[in-house]
């Protein structure tokens, strides 16, 4: 793309230049360069303007389609038959996603996974070492948590808007659809 942009720069300096020179014919060799500095000068700035313009253009359109294409997995997922499970799915700069999961037992228990990764081009993050911790509330609200293990692995699948969840340790979700909130 630069070397197409610098080639037509190089060429519009070059008809700039010819015809500055073509139109000083017969006149003083002073006035001829004066002209011809001017013209250059003038295509300079506007091959550099225009540049410029297109340069800042392509990247402004290729960091909205990145954003736009990393931001589609983002947010908040529930799950659609009982309501039990909340995926929160977010992601750094990098691209890479972190993710929670909560899903209630009962009204004083609930498990949580967090993990981290990449989804590919077909929409689907594998993970492992995921962290699982068992949470009780006790009547006044006070919780108690364990880590049941840390080295959980398993898939996240993006397919319209909904997430599927493959845990290998339990399969707790098996067979959930997620709903983006």
């Amino acid at each position: 793309m630069r070397n197409r942009l610098l080639k037509k720069t190089v060429l519009f300096m070059t008809l700039t230049f010819s015809l500055g020179v073509f139109a000083a014919c017969g006149k003083e060799e002073e006035k001829t360069t004066a002209a011809t500095t001017e013209a250059t000068t003038v295509a300079t700035t506007e091959a550099t303007t225009a540049a410029a313009t297109e340069a800042a253009t392509e990247a402004s359109t290729e960091a909205a389609s990145d954003s736009k294409d990393s931001d589609k997995y983002d947010g908040s997922y529930y799950e659609s038959v009982a309501g039990r499970g909340v995926i929160s799915i977010s992601h750094d700069s990098d691209g890479m996603y972190f993710v929670e999961v909560s899903w209630s037992s009962s009204a004083a228990t609930n498990s949580e996974w967090s993990f981290h990764g990449y989804f590919d081009e077909n929409g689907v993050m594998e993970y492992y070492n995921c962290i699982k911790v068992n949470n009780t509330f006790d009547e006044d609200g006070n919780k108690d948590s364990v880590e049941q293990y840390n080295t959980g692995s398993g898939k996240l699948k993006y397919a319209d808007g909904k997430l599927t969840w493959q845990d290998d340790q339990e399969n707790i979700a098996e067979e959930a659809e997620f709903i983006k909130n």
